[in-house]
């Protein structure tokens, strides 16, 4: 489900988390006290049932939801005044090149950075050649003393 979606309609929200980022986002609802979650490898019809009339007898659940729903909603514009806004303001500054991103006038090779990892790779490998004449050397002159 789309977290988003889920606070701007303002429902009580029942999950069974499955990557990091859903499990992150059902514990924050249930912090807000807008949602329960059920674990995934300990899921039983009892805990379905346990949860779905969890949600709706209690209405602090419905009130919470409303509550974070009534904070999202709360915009000093709708949406397609903003839309208009930014339109307008891209055309009343000549495209707003100070609003274009610096990879813009980048090399390819620096978006990528690969100038950086170069540098990195070839530090390394003079640091292991390094390691490797210091221990040939000092090999070869206690060889060369017994």
């Amino acid at each position: 489900f789309s977290q988003h979606e889920a606070f701007y309609a303002g429902v009580p929200v029942i999950g069974i988390p499955f990557f990091n980022e859903q499990r992150y986002n059902m514990k924050y609802y249930e912090q807000l006290g807008a949602g329960i979650t059920l674990e995934l490898n300990a899921i039983t019809e009892e805990s379905v049932h346990n949860a779905i009339n969890t949600v709706i007898r209690d209405k602090r659940y419905k009130e919470n939801a409303r509550r974070v729903s009534s904070i999202v909603r709360d915009q000093p514009m709708s949406p397609t005044d903003t839309a208009v806004y930014w339109v307008e303001y891209v055309l009343r500054h000549g495209g707003a090149p100070h609003l274009k991103p610096a990879s813009l006038y980048l090399r390819w090779y620096e978006v990528l950075m690969l100038d950086v990892v170069l540098v990195l790779i070839l530090s390394v490998a003079l640091i292991i050649y390094t390691v490797h004449y210091v221990i040939k050397r000092s090999l070869r002159f206690c060889l060369s003393n017994t």
